[in-house]
């Protein structure tokens, strides 16, 4: 039996180096050469695991999405209650404005800007990870509300939504190149009107 030549890279690293290129540059402007460039590709290579650069891109959004929840849920998790870890998340994007990949804002809500009405699968993709960070944060809400920090008769889903626009807002403040200090500031005031 003849075996088919193996990989000689490893998918996870391609995925994560192609996403960062997406993340930086947005889907339009990412050319094929950026993409075999970034993750050490020849063409075939490429072709031979990836169908499109639709295909790859798609895969990236889910790479990232997953990596994002994961970060996020591990911070939940180690919390010791819902009040610190919403503190130490939103006072951290002030924090890491223009750092890394800070200043790139969030590669989900960048492609639900750029080509989220204008794509179905992507369009779709988006959706299903905006219900599962808006999921997320109804939990913490939630544990927030038993625990005292949030009132118990503010409705957790639409807090929940509220959080996830202002996450959003202030990423793209960050792209946009609003100062910390008044990132900071634009944080304690969400912060002060949970607990009002």
């Amino acid at each position: 039996m003849v075996r088919g030549r193996p990989k000689e890279f490893d998918p996870e690293l391609a995925l994560e180096q192609a996403m960062h290129v997406f993340w930086a540059k947005g889907y339009e402007a990412t050319s094929l050469s950026d993409l075999l460039d970034a993750m050490h590709l020849s063409k075939s290579s490429f072709y031979q695991t990836f169908e499109s650069k639709h295909d790859l891109f798609q895969r990236c959004i889910d790479f990232y999405r997953r990596d994002v929840f994961s970060l996020f849920q591990n911070g939940y998790e180690e919390a010791s209650s819902a009040r610190e870890y919403l503190h130490h998340l939103f006072l951290s994007i002030p924090e890491e404005a223009k750092k890394g990949n800070s200043k790139y804002g969030c590669l989900i809500m960048n492609t639900a800007s750029e080509i989220g009405q204008t794509d179905p699968v992507i369009s779709e993709v988006i959706r299903d990870s905006l219900a599962q960070l808006e999921g997320f944060f109804c939990a913490i809400v939630a544990r927030a509300q038993e625990e005292g920090f949030i009132p118990a008769e503010k409705d957790s889903r639409a807090l929940a939504r509220y959080l996830l626009v202002n996450l959003s807002g202030l990423k793209n403040m960050v792209k946009g190149g609003m100062s910390k200090q008044h990132l900071k500031q634009s944080v304690d005031v969400l912060l002060s009107t949970l607990e009002q």
